[in-house]
């Protein structure tokens, strides 16, 4: 009786939270339509958990919940894929037709699901609770039918399970390219760099993980006292994690949809000469754009405006931002991320020795939006810590 009422809770709390994410993240799709692929991950994590509820509280709709678990089941890592594809897409991002790919699988599920509903409602019923004793009952022909109903479904489970692990490694290897995109754009990225949902997947791998060995000691080696229902208290904190997080975070370029530039070139994947065999720009003009920037650096100490980013610093040398990245890969070697890092550490490094500000007032000083990206950046660049280094040089003066 605790143990049930124990799920009915923790089911109540993941169903409600998720709806309440699926409002919240609708009023926000008319002005960016990245959140629409989360409203359809919460909608079939919806479906998927309410069971136990439904059960509960209306028993004639729990068979309908059953039937549509495996098209909602389906639609989640597609659904998940498309979400970071709009968080970190370079542009505005949109729907379109070439989405439709991913989700062939939840359309499939959908058809079974539906074709499923033309059964006889006792004959569907009793198959999902009494499985061979119901088809022993049926004529030959019902009876086939049905074995291939079951055997798309457990082929659409095996895919699923590809399509999963397929995803995993595409959003990883997505946001490993997102970070180096944003380095070209922006000095300040910690905001932007979405760790939970690294962190996130991580959890959700272990937990499977843990899953998958369970069930082939429990089946090949012996029977396990262990209950898996406790952890269903996981699935409600990742639902909070993906609600609380998603709505924090905007898309990572959002900031530069509309501004009115040309066109960034975003591809990390080639090499430099590779990425710029179209420019127009010339050796005499990156020179010049070269001293201008180096000038613009050192005298008007432009690495000071935390909110620095390509765009604006190309908006003060008068050139274009592709222009500008390419003059800094070619001409200085570096990236932007790194050039204007580089200058706002030489100036931290001068306030260390010189004064006796805190670690993060000079981090704020210097264009550093938070003490550990400037902890980061600085050890990149000195090879050890701002306290270190402050301590070090003291002692040498």
């Amino acid at each position: 009786m605790i143990e049930s009422g124990y799920i009915f809770f923790v089911t109540s709390a993941s169903v409600t939270l998720a709806v309440f994410a699926i409002q919240l993240l609708l009023l926000r799709v008319k002005q960016q339509q990245a959140y629409f692929p989360l409203v359809i991950f919460f909608t079939g994590l919806v479906i998927v958990l309410s069971k136990p509820l439904v059960a509960g509280v209306s028993p004639a709709l729990e068979l309908y919940v059953l039937v549509f678990s495996l098209p909602a089941l389906l639609v989640l890592p597609p659904s998940f894929w498309c979400y970071v594809e709009g968080l970190t897409h370079t542009k505005q991002w949109r729907f379109h037709q070439g989405h439709l790919k991913h989700f062939v699988l939840p359309l499939c599920g959908l058809l079974v699901s539906l074709v499923t509903l033309i059964l006889p409602t006792d004959l569907v019923r009793a198959v999902l609770t009494n499985g061979e004793t119901a088809l022993s009952t049926a004529n030959s022909a019902m009876r086939y039918f049905i074995y291939g109903l079951v055997i798309s479904t457990f082929i659409l489970i095996l895919a699923w399970l590809v399509q999963s692990s397929y995803y995993v490694f595409a959003v990883f290897r997505r946001l490993s390219r997102y970070r180096q995109q944003l380095k070209q754009v922006f000095a300040s990225t910690e905001a932007k760099e979405f760790y939970w949902i690294s962190w996130l997947l991580i959890a959700i791998g272990c937990t499977w993980l843990l899953l998958a060995t369970y069930l082939f000691v429990d089946n090949l080696v012996g029977s396990l006292a262990f209950s898996f229902e406790p952890l269903k208290i996981l699935v409600l904190a990742m639902i909070w994690t993906i609600a609380v997080w998603s709505l924090r975070h905007k898309p990572g370029f959002q900031e530069i949809y509309h501004e009115d530039t040309e066109a960034i070139v975003f591809d990390v994947e080639t090499s430099t000469q590779a990425k710029y065999q179209h420019s127009a720009l010339t050796a005499q003009q990156a020179t010049d754009i070269a001293n201008r920037v180096n000038a613009l650096m050192t005298e008007k100490k432009a690495y000071l405006d935390a909110n620095i980013s390509l765009q604006r610093l190309a908006h003060l040398v008068n050139t274009t931002p592709n222009y500008l990245s390419q003059t800094l890969n070619e001409q200085l070697n570096t990236s932007f991320f790194d050039y204007v890092n580089k200058h706002r550490i030489e100036a931290a490094g001068e306030q260390l020795i010189g004064g006796d500000k805190s670690v993060l007032d000079i981090a704020m000083d210097v264009g550093f939006n938070s003490k550990s990206s400037f902890y980061t950046a600085f050890k990149k660049t000195t090879n050890t810590t701002p306290t270190a280094y402050r301590k070090q040089h003291k002692q040498t003066g």
